[in-house]
């Protein structure tokens, strides 16, 4: 997690007051390369807020240039935290959430649900309002059976770039209906997941010998989990946002607003 000074207060203060209506909770956040603010608004959250912690990993980007191997460091710093913890308390579950405004409607009678859905899953996952949008972490045979941009680059060989991009990615960005039933899929995230403690106690994110071209860090722990038998799916009714700077891109009038607005400035 970087550069959130803006939002990590008014999330963590959002999350708590869905995740206190469960029961008892903690955070603990990794943080790395902030060039804003970020690590003040984080002790400023510590100080108000008892159950909220976190580390700073400092410079990564230096250590390591590769944006997908930063967020691999800084995910097992998590599980490492996680089972340390573990041997010390009772765990029933672990959420793993993205402070990048991508939770701005979660509700504690969707948590419930999902909690309920461990029973059968080992990792429950996020759906929006809006389009679906954390393809780079999603994995199915028949929506998105390999990395976009790896599709991306097929598509371009054929189709000019705005055409390539739409047939890639955007078209993938459907809206699932909240009332469908949970979707099992090969690898997703989607901002927020709710996982088995016992994911965390035996896998990371490190990568593995089954690696494929683009595979990312949650497409990296989710394929380990499968190798165990373990099961993951896309919880419908879990929505925790709708509209975002990821999915909004989707539409082609924004796109020409962002391009014209990137290109004026520029000049």
């Amino acid at each position: 997690m970087r550069n959130v000074a803006k939002t990590i207060f008014r999330e963590v203060k959002n999350l708590n007051r869905e995740f206190s209506k469960i029961g008892d909770f903690e955070y603990f956040l990794v943080e790395s390369d902030s060039t804003d603010s970020t690590l003040q608004e984080l002790v400023r959250t510590r100080s108000i807020h008892p159950e909220f912690d976190f580390i700073s990993m400092g410079d990564l980007s230096n250590k390591e240039p590769d944006r997908i191997s930063r967020l691999i460091v800084a995910r097992n710093r998590y599980v490492e935290e996680i089972r340390n913890r573990s041997l010390r308390k009772k765990y029933d579950f672990v959420v793993v959430a993205d402070f990048d405004k991508v939770n701005t409607d979660v509700k504690y009678k969707c948590l419930i649900k999902s909690i309920k859905l461990l029973n059968t899953y080992d990792a429950i996952c996020a759906n929006q309002k809006r389009r679906y949008y954390d393809l780079l972490a999603l994995r199915h045979k028949y929506w998105c059976p390999e990395n976009i941009f790896v599709t991306f680059e097929w598509y371009r060989t054929i189709l000019p770039h705005t055409k390539a991009r739409q047939a890639a990615i955007f078209s993938r960005m459907i809206t699932i209906d909240s009332k469908l039933p949970p979707l099992e899929v090969d690898s997703a995230f989607g901002g927020l997941a709710i996982y088995k403690l016992e994911v965390f106690t035996r896998f990371d994110y490190t990568f593995d010998r089954y690696a494929q071209p683009g595979d990312i860090d949650h497409v990296i722990l989710s394929r380990k989990i499968r190798s165990a038998g373990g099961k993951i799916v896309i919880d419908p009714q879990l929505i925790n946002g709708g509209w975002n700077s990821h999915n909004l891109g989707s539409f082609k009038m924004l796109r020409i607003i962002r391009y014209w607005t990137k290109h004026l400035l520029r000049n």
